[in-house]
């Protein structure tokens, strides 16, 4: 096999041209007619878009119809999301349409630029607004085997089908993981709110009691305030932060999916009197309490090794010994949780808050024994462990993807053809 060579992209290239926006006040620009692609639209395959573009909106702007198999590729304020057209559609302007040539196959083409991000967002011009004008990215190099030949096209056609299966997998994999999700969603459901026992078996009616507030509630469980169940409820830390540091600090975007994780993390430095004050421990739960409306109410609990510290803006909320924190966290990040809460916020012109009094007043449905708590968890992070699981077989995928793609769209490593 002959050796790649790197020519420059317009010479893969049929046709290239940015998209149009019409008028956006006119109204009847928009409405049944041709798909017209903005950056959200953008997936790997595109079938259908958000907005569509009336005959009267499509000629009224310096929008083109691409058809099938065109690559579409964001290149104005966001740069870099690429995918195939699947329907003919038209994009809106920040957004180029291309239609590679006879020696190009589009796939391999979409794994290049998916590939080559980063060199794109080099390649942006402008001051306000960055963008990289079709003439640019004709000039950008690419390698290619035996370049303007049928075989080249072959070799690119294989290389793309080994990366295609590779994104088969992840997308069965994340598709599983949304099955998951909702069977978690259905299952929190039901256990939060003691319809499902913790043995699997449903409630009867009669093993209901009538509260005049919160309607039906299981024997054996009461409405508790959330004060009632904590030992302790503090506001984080007022220091200033840095990059390196001695300790950790836990805010706001560490809270993930009901978890604190360890990334991004900034640093304080403090003596040991004030870490031991804020230091977070096993099954410390930290709330959001200030920022805006959809951000305040996040709810995350610690369950890491080493030592971290929680800043100002979050309050450390601690169990008592008569509840299983991980059950008050997932019923504080449940839908019905998440609704009280949002109930408790005060809003204002720049953020929203809930100063811990408020929090405190919460009222959640508990099961008065804690072993039954247990249970109820052990159910839960059953279904959390077994997404968690899915989630570095994605991973593990992505690795291998980039690995290929590295290896494959260089020519380090060659297909037979």
């Amino acid at each position: 096999m002959s050796e790649w060579k790197e020519i420059r992209l317009r010479q893969l290239i049929q046709e290239i041209g940015d998209g149009g926006t019409p008028s956006t006040t006119d109204q009847s620009n928009f409405g049944n007619g041709i798909p017209w692609v903005v950056v959200d639209d953008i997936k790997p395959e595109i079938w259908t878009t958000k907005d569509q573009l009336t005959e009267k909106g499509f000629k009224s702007c310096s929008a083109k119809k691409w058809p099938v198999n065109s690559i579409i590729l964001s290149t104005g304020a966001t740069i870099g999301e690429v995918g195939i057209a699947k329907v003919e559609l038209c994009t809106k302007q920040g957004i180029t349409g291309i239609i590679p040539n006879e020696f190009a196959n589009n796939l391999f083409l979409r794994y290049w630029f998916e590939q080559n991000k980063i060199q794109l967002i080099r390649y942006a011009q402008g001051t306000t607004f960055k963008e990289i004008r079709p003439r640019t990215l004709g000039n950008l190099r690419i390698k290619v085997p035996r370049p303007f030949t049928p075989e080249s096209v072959l070799e690119q056609q294989k290389i793309a089908a080994i990366l295609a299966k590779v994104d088969d997998a992840i997308q069965a994999v994340r598709n599983t993981i949304e099955k998951a999700e909702r069977l978690k969603k259905a299952l929190m459901q039901n256990l939060l709110t003691g319809k499902l026992k913790a043995d699997g078996t449903w409630r009867r009616d009669d093993e209901f009691y009538e509260d005049e507030k919160f309607g039906k509630v299981p024997v054996g469980w009461s409405i508790k305030k959330l004060g009632n169940v904590l030992s302790c409820c503090q506001y984080g830390l007022s220091k200033s932060m840095n990059e390196s540091g001695k300790y950790p600090i836990f805010r706001m975007n560490n809270i993930e999916n009901g978890r604190m994780v360890s990334s991004p993390m900034v640093y304080v430095d403090l003596g040991d009197d004030e870490f031991e004050k804020y230091k977070v421990n096993k099954g410390d739960i930290l709330f959001n309490r200030t920022n805006s409306i959809d951000l305040v109410g996040k709810v995350g609990i610690f369950d890491l090794a080493d030592d971290y510290v929680f800043a100002s803006y979050l309050i450390r909320l601690t169990i008592n010994e008569n509840n299983n924190p991980f059950y008050i966290n997932y019923s504080l990040n449940y839908y019905d949780g998440q609704k009280k809460i949002k109930s408790k916020v005060t809003p204002s012109v720049s953020q929203a808050n809930i100063n811990a009094s408020n929090l405190k007043s919460i009222r959640i449905p508990v099961p008065n024994e804690k072993p039954e708590q247990d249970k109820i968890v052990e159910l839960i992070n059953k279904m959390e462990n077994k997404i968690e699981m899915k989630n570095k077989k994605i991973q593990k995928l992505e690795r291998l993807k980039k690995a290929l793609m590295q290896n494959l769209l260089t020519g380090k490593v060659r297909v037979k053809v």
